[in-house]
């Protein structure tokens, strides 16, 4: 992990939508970690705990914020047209 400051890009409530910001994030470069994959084994009680975070360094935070706002934006658009 670096030494640069972390901050939180996201919480998540599901394991697999966790990974698939990280996968995006590393797509163009960005180095990202989730932390409390493991304390989240049942989604009933992810909200409860705070859910697993996505964390950024801080200077790729704008970047990063983009980036899955874009992904989550086109997804909807094409969760819509079915």
């Amino acid at each position: 992990m670096p030494d640069t400051n972390l901050v939180l890009l996201k919480r998540y409530a599901i394991a697999f939508e966790a990974e698939i910001a990280k996968g995006l994030l590393a797509d163009v470069n960005i180095d990202s970690y989730l932390f409390d994959m493991n304390t989240i084994v049942n989604t009933s009680y992810s909200g409860a705990l705070g859910g697993i975070r996505l964390m950024v360094s801080e200077e790729f935070l704008q970047q990063a914020l983009s980036i899955l706002d874009t992904y989550e934006s086109s997804f909807e658009d094409e969760v819509e047209s079915l």
